[in-house]
């Protein structure tokens, strides 16, 4: 494989879990959300996205350790990742008001 198609199915497995991150934070499921937003930023930084890997430590700290509730003001730190996310082009630009 490529650098190109490496790096393209880096980001494409990046976003899937971007994705199963929020079902997990819409279902309640906030273990299996901390597990995604942990493996997140691994993966950010092996590709080289330091934005992305920053903002998921972010949201990992704000979750909190395991069997605890999450700090107030994580869903903040939820759309700075969100925000990070679409900077890398791989999120579809939010719609215009």
């Amino acid at each position: 494989m490529s650098s190109p198609e490496y790096a393209n199915a880096q980001l494409a497995d990046l976003t899937s879990d971007a994705a199963n991150l929020g079902d997990a934070m819409l279902c309640g499921d906030i273990d299996e959300a901390r597990f995604l937003t942990h493996r997140m930023s691994v993966k950010a930084v092996r590709a080289g996205l330091i934005e992305v890997a920053i903002a998921a430590e972010r949201l990992a700290t704000a979750l909190g350790p395991v069997g605890t509730t999450p700090a107030t003001g994580y869903g903040t730190q939820l759309l700075a990742l969100a925000d990070a996310m679409r900077r890398t082009g791989s999120v579809p630009p939010l719609p215009e008001r």
